[in-house]
């Protein structure tokens, strides 16, 4: 497909302009091509789209160029490019041939090709330049689809967006290339994906930056695009680099620095995990560092995948009644910027201890069984109820309320243990439930030992249940070991909120060496957890179901100001963290991959939590200073962590002057406490517009994606089939208010649509 961007005068009609060619903007292109075929336009409508990486429908993140050292941490199966039949809101569909998910296009691929990169299954992880490949054809295929009809136009430009201004009634968009410019908008679509901010005063990042220019050290504050980026002039074999971040950013930084330089990744004769063998084009050292010191957990294997209507968790406890009963009852009252009253929350004093009773419901359950999460359920209720609508000293700060839980929970939890224990120690299952009242102990055994043991030995699990000889029991005990690393005892199983976010102790280490053994133990273990499954494993079952499955609901409670002030700032920079780290990694496979350059050397994660960082006295490096006194000189630092859109902070010229010239505002935070809290984001209306100084907004200018984060959660993320995925749903209902604006002709049937439209 040639990229068009040609700019001569058009005949006059509506003029769209999408600013960035990301997912988002196929997605976009996808909605306009289903209705706009259904229902021509009475006018012309001239649809310009900018993309500076010339990637249109993958942009530069999902760029099919990229390094294919780069994973995906979204499995095939849960990746779409078009609306479907559940997505209730859209009005028409294109037929099924012409939006196929990403699991359709791989097969699709793999029949016309033979070739193995495409020969993917639902559950696979994919590499991130393979989702781009298919989202560029894609983005090609609903172009073409928008070019048969008529009164419409599409034109591509290989550039970038530097201004947009006010001209009477429409906007004049800027471009990097007077030659391609200015284009002339009636509305304008902004889908720019992440962006880069400069570093905030007095902090460290400060600090590195300023050292940097001063010094000449290559210090790189944005990683991507990897390629362009992280250069070999800073970061051969003679160099010891420094990683900012263990998150996903900084493991593509990691992979492109080994794999990506010619090393191999190869298994051993188990299949089960990986040595490095170095290419000597490394990097001499990559030192990983962050504030946690410990990488994102590994995504467990994702059994949901099979019925996600049967699997998903929905929320017991943590709902949007709870959170609407907990405004309604303990909410703080302030009044927005528009004068409106708004209904805060305390995320720690008020919902946490729900998320947190949550996560300990859906932990049991998978631990224990069903029938016990109902009667455990039963058992909670009343203090819940009262937790939600009473004032109570449970609400003084987050430990209280976790308190006040856990001391019910563990009546109940404790006398499931005593079970356990008595099994165990070998007593028959017929005398635990003689001296028992629960009655549950032969579930509740079965499924804790399917835990310990795993589904491959549920037969002889139930030939020992069976067993009344406190021989055998002891003796099958005793020469039974589990695959996942589990201890037998139930003590070390209970549900531990600081376990997840803090699993090596400070005790655990005293140096650098102490600190990366009890990090590749811990790793090694987590990977177990995680070949368990979401469905079989109680943390990543815990982490995933309520992280996961009900992330809307964090959106619900926090969106437009839903949180105090300083609660929603420790959300922010605390439990967002948490969230990507517990429920947001990626696979196994790269997390093995991951040890495997620790045991090769190749990668030191010795400093552990929170290093320091300085400039050395002695020459133009960096020194960061670590547990035990462990110090590391590095000759160059990447930044591999991604940035929030600040709109006062933002390097890109565009943000910079929507900022400077009043077109977009940051949003102040609303609060009845001393002080004023920006998060960072643009001022939006819930439909995604811009708001004014005066409250006026401005529905000519449409922000989705990551730009609109700060007002809304969770606007990052690939859309999802047969889900009424939220990302498709807010691109429909930009694309409903467009074609209010374009003004369309009458309605073609549906069945009419699916023989116009050539596969």
């Amino acid at each position: 497909m040639a990229t068009n961007n040609n700019h001569k005068k058009h005949k006059v009609g509506f003029s769209l302009v999408i600013v960035g060619a990301g997912p988002n903007s196929t997605y976009a292109m996808e909605r306009l091509a289903a209705e706009l075929t259904a229902v021509p336009p009475n006018q012309p409508v001239h649809i310009h789209v900018v993309e500076k990486s010339g990637h249109f429908g993958a942009g530069w993140v999902h760029s099919p160029t990229q390094p294919p050292s780069s994973m995906l941490n979204r499995i095939v199966g849960q990746i779409a490019f078009a609306c479907d039949e559940t997505n209730v809101e859209a009005k028409h569909l294109l037929p099924k041939s012409q939006r196929p998910t990403f699991y359709e296009w791989c097969r699709d691929k793999f029949i016309k090709t033979q070739d193995k990169r495409f020969d993917l299954q639902p559950e696979d992880w994919p590499r991130r330049y393979l989702h781009g490949v298919a989202l560029v054809e894609m983005f090609a295929r609903y172009q073409d689809i928008l070019e048969t009809i008529p009164n419409v136009s599409v034109h591509l430009y290989n550039s970038e967006v530097v201004d947009v201004k006010p001209e009477q009634e429409r906007y004049k968009v800027a471009l990097a290339d007077a030659e391609h410019g200015p284009i002339t908008a009636d509305h304008i679509l902004f889908v720019t994906g992440h962006s880069v901010n400069r570093p905030r005063e007095g902090s460290h990042v400060e600090l590195v930056q300023n050292f940097a220019n001063q010094s000449g050290f290559p210090y790189v504050p944005f990683a991507y695009p990897l390629e362009s980026n992280v250069l070999a002039q800073f970061t051969s074999k003679e160099h010891v680099v420094g990683c900012v971040g263990l998150g996903l950013t900084a493991i593509d930084v990691i992979l492109y620095l080994t794999e990506g330089r010619g090393g191999e990744f190869k298994l051993d004769a188990n299949g089960r995990s990986y040595s490095y063998q170095a290419s000597g084009e490394e990097p001499a050292k990559i030192v990983g560092f962050s504030q946690s010191g410990l990488f994102t957990g590994a995504r467990p294997f994702n059994a949901k995948e099979e019925d996600l209507e049967k699997f998903e968790h929905r929320g017991v406890f943590f709902t949007e009644a709870t959170i609407d009963q907990l405004r309604e009852h303990l909410g703080i009252r302030t009044v927005g910027e528009d004068g409106q009253e708004i209904v805060q929350i305390d995320f720690e004093k008020h919902l946490f201890p729900i998320v947190y009773l949550e996560m300990a419901l859906l932990y049991y359950k998978v631990m224990f069984g069903e029938n016990y999460a109902v009667q455990l359920t039963e058992l909670l209720t009343p203090a819940v109820q009262k937790f939600m609508t009473t004032a109570m000293d449970a609400h003084q700060d987050m430990s209280a309320g976790i308190d006040y839980f856990v001391e019910q929970l563990n009546q109940s939890v404790d006398l499931v243990f005593d079970v356990i224990n008595q099994f165990i120690q070998g007593t028959p299952l017929a005398q635990i439930e003689s001296q028992f009242a629960t009655p549950f102990c032969k579930e509740v055994l079965t499924h804790y030992l399917q835990f310990i043991f795993g589904f491959a030995q549920i037969e002889r699990i139930s030939s020992v249940l069976d067993n009344d000889d406190r021989r055998d029991i002891l003796a099958w005990f005793e020469h039974s070991t589990s695959p996942f690393g589990h201890e037998l005892a139930p003590k070390v199983h209970r549900f531990s909120w600081s376990s997840l976010i803090s699993p090596i102790k400070p005790e655990q280490y005293c140096d650098g060496q102490s600190y990366t053994k009890a990090l590749l133990a811990f790793m090694e273990y987590d990977h177990l957890q995680a070949e368990q499954g979401n469905l079989c494993n109680p943390s990543k079952a815990a982490c995933d179901g309520v992280w996961r499955d009900l992330r809307q609901l964090f959106a619900y409670a926090a969106d437009f100001g839903g949180f105090t002030a300083s609660s929603h700032e420790v959300f922010v920079k605390q439990y967002m963290r948490y969230h990507n780290r517990l429920a947001n990694g990626t696979c196994i496979e790269v997390m093995e991959k991951m040890t495997a350059l620790v045991r090769a050397g190749i990668l030191d994660v010795s400093l552990g939590p929170a290093p320091k960082i300085e400039p050395s006295n002695s020459d133009t490096k960096l020194l960061l200073n670590g547990c035990g006194g462990n110090q590391i000189k590095v000759d160059s630092l990447i930044d591999a962590r991604l940035h929030d859109l600040d709109v006062r902070l933002d390097r890109t010229a565009l943000y910079s002057n929507l900022y400077q010239n009043g077109v977009i505002e940051a949003w102040e935070y609303p609060s009845h406490e001393e002080g004023v809290y920006y998060p960072g984001g643009i001022k939006l209306s819930g439909d995604f517009h811009p708001i004014d100084t005066q409250g006026q907004i401005n529905r000519a200018l449409t922000f989705l994606g990551p730009v609109s984060e700060g007002v809304m959660f969770f606007q990052v993320g690939a859309a999802r089939p047969c889900q009424n995925h939220h990302v498709l749903s807010d691109i429909i209902e930009w694309s409903e208010e467009l074609l209010s604006q374009i003004g369309t002709g009458s309605t073609q049937p549906q069945e009419e649509l699916q023989h116009e439209v050539v596969s």
